[in-house]
């Protein structure tokens, strides 16, 4: 498991302070899976700080949601805030503004058991991917950027109450958002997954973008075979 270095931490002790109470209460009432209602529109939870920021101080100690997403992130250099080092924390921590969806540990806990039949140590290793020559075009890289969007899209310009939407991400491949005729919010990725917000984790409003949390990892292809 990669942990924080001590430079990305201090940068982010004082969001932590104010966001960790808060996530832990949020994410109980969050745990029916996102299944819930949940009509489209503004409803930011937590501000303050970049969308990389928010997501380590939930995270910080090691106990939040995202200990999985920043592991995998890892792979591609240390997780800090310097610039140069990462090159998905640079992207997330810019003032470009983007949307991220962001899966939670059980998300990728779920992907790495039916990745692990596929690709014999993934679980423990996630990194592996990069290395394997079926996923040569669908590298991790890929797969983190399809949760990534231009601009500061919150629910109500993700989801389309009439009408099925695709998203464009920054993988070049798009997702397809709609809701269901009991209103609940729903991502389709190529895998043909169902995604649903984990309600209400979803937009959570950060100075360079909106994070929405999702409880599967978008698949930017369809996998092929299952144990």
């Amino acid at each position: 498991m990669y942990k924080l270095s001590t430079t990305f931490k201090s940068a982010t002790l004082a969001i932590a302070a104010s966001t960790a109470l808060l996530f832990a209460a949020t994410a109980v009432a969050g745990s029916d899976n996102g299944k819930s209602k949940g009509k489209p529109g503004k409803n930011m939870i937590l501000e303050g700080g970049t969308i990389a920021e928010i997501a380590a101080a939930v995270n910080d100690g090691g106990n939040g949601e995202f200990n999985n997403l920043l592991t995998v992130v890892g792979c591609f250099g240390p997780v800090t805030l310097v610039p140069g080092d990462n090159l998905i924390i640079d992207l997330l921590n810019g003032s470009d503004k983007y949307t991220l969806f962001a899966p939670t540990d059980a998300a990728f806990a779920n992907l790495l058991g039916r990745l692990e039949p596929l690709f014999p140590g993934v679980s423990a290793n996630p990194c592996i991917l990069d290395d394997n020559e079926d996923l040569s075009m669908n590298t991790l890289f890929t797969v983190l950027t399809y949760h990534v969007t231009e601009g500061r899209r919150f629910s109500n310009s993700v989801f389309n109450s009439n009408n099925a939407k695709m998203i464009p991400t920054l993988a070049e491949i798009d997702i397809t958002s709609y809701v269901t005729a009991d209103e609940v919010p729903v991502l389709q990725d190529v895998d043909n997954q169902e995604v649903f917000v984990v309600a209400p984790l979803f937009n959570i409003n950060a100075v360079n973008g909106v994070i929405h949390v999702v409880d599967a990892v978008l698949l930017p292809i369809d996998l092929p075979g299952d144990a």
